[in-house]
């Protein structure tokens, strides 16, 4: 799977030390001035665990920073949200993400 288009946010939501499964989480790249783009979307599953693979645009490579959003069901509830986190194309960066904390790499 390794692209220089293409990487991965594995990631895990948690309310306190809860999991929360049923989230919407929108991802968007971070630049400079300009409005998010949350193109890239998946579900938390029964874990609070959700993968997301972003891509460059025009074959650009997709490194930088991005922000994560983390929605409650189907309604218009943000219930995180989580920015400046680094990518790197072709790699995974696998994430821990709490409410109301800063987003955590795991190592």
């Amino acid at each position: 799977w390794p692209s220089l288009h293409k990487a991965k946010l594995s990631l895990v939501v948690f309310d306190g030390d809860q999991p929360v499964s049923g989230l919407k989480i929108l991802v968007s790249r971070s630049t400079a001035g300009q409005p998010h783009d949350f193109k890239w979307s998946a579900t938390t599953n029964m874990s609070g665990e959700a993968a997301v693979t972003v891509e460059g645009s025009d074959g650009r490579s997709p490194s930088g920073y991005y922000s994560v959003r983390a929605i409650a069901g189907d309604s218009d509830f943000i219930l995180g949200h989580w920015s400046s986190i680094p990518v790197t194309a072709s790699k995974t960066i696998d994430l821990i993400l709490r409410v109301g904390e800063p987003a955590r790499i795991k190592k």
